[in-house]
């Protein structure tokens, strides 16, 4: 079996992963839950790391579901140091979320070496004019920091999240 993508799932508390061939078929998955005891560092070291090490060489793409990926993020993305910097600005807009999937981004590299890495995105700050939006503003002390209010299409209730799943597919 060769040319394998993972697709990783890291979310505040739960934590999945696959891999996945050309066929669509799922050779290997799991999935693990984070004790109250436990960092997610110690988690993907004991449980994900040693799951995928008889893979890790056949593994030519990994998938990294993130949770928000604020306006510049609105479709999957090739990670790169810059993506990560981005991300890393993002934190407020997901705080329990996008920091567990910047982790995983981090140990993408040893589970997959020389694997093409990308991100796709559950929320986005949709880029639409104004007028046409239904307009929802963050606390001030959020708009402070420099994040932009949200706008989600009025007539589009379903535009208000990205479709992560359609881009791992």
């Amino acid at each position: 079996m060769s040319g394998l993508s993972l697709v990783i799932n890291l979310g505040s508390s739960s934590l999945k992963a696959a891999l996945v061939d050309s066929t669509g078929a799922c050779p290997w998955h799991s999935g693990h839950t984070v004790a109250a005891d436990e960092s997610l560092e110690t988690v993907l070291n004991s449980w994900l790391a040693p799951a995928l090490e008889p893979h890790c060489q056949q593994v030519s793409l990994i998938g990294h579901r993130v949770v928000h990926g604020g306006e510049r993020f609105t479709a999957p993305t090739r990670i790169t140091p810059e993506v990560v910097a981005t991300l890393e600005e993002l934190i407020p807009l997901a705080p329990l979320h996008n920091p567990p999937a910047g982790e995983g981004i981090g140990l993408g590299s040893s589970l997959g070496p020389g694997a093409a890495a990308v991100g796709l995105f559950r929320h986005r700050l949709p880029q639409q004019p104004a007028g046409c939006c239904l307009h929802l503003c963050h606390p001030k002390r959020v708009q402070e920091q420099g994040l932009p209010s949200l706008r989600f299409p009025r007539d589009q209730p379903s535009a208000r999240l990205g479709n992560s799943h359609c881009a791992m597919a």
